[in-house]
């Protein structure tokens, strides 16, 4: 079994992917990508599955953080991936992912520095 570390690691660094991706384009442009908005949306999915198996310990002493958003937008984009509304993609990339990343950087720096 990994630590909730670990775990917390693969959101931060899949957040910091989804910046990447989404830095430099508009809602527009991401919609017309592809490539874009499916590797976000991926992303989104593995932060989703992180949060999934974070100790529910973790989780109960940090109860300001969304943990469940994550795991919503994991089941959709997994399970629903036929339907997947890009500008959903779009709306928790550019304000729920930066939220969550700070979150979790405050956490590491908390419970792991």
């Amino acid at each position: 079994m990994r630590p909730d570390q670990e775990w917390l690691r693969d959101i931060q660094h899949n957040a910091n992917m989804i910046a990447n991706f989404i830095s430099s384009v508009s809602r527009i442009q991401f919609l017309r990508d592809n490539m874009r908005s499916m590797a976000t949306a991926k992303a989104v999915e593995n932060i989703g599955e992180a949060v999934k198996h974070l100790s529910q310990e973790l989780k109960d002493r940090y109860p300001d953080v969304d943990w469940a958003g994550p795991v919503r937008m994991l089941d959709r984009t997994t399970h629903g991936y036929w339907s997947i509304n890009y500008n959903i993609v779009w709306d928790t990339a550019t304000q729920e992912i930066p939220v969550l990343h700070r979150q979790v950087a405050q956490i590491l720096e908390q419970e792991f520095e």
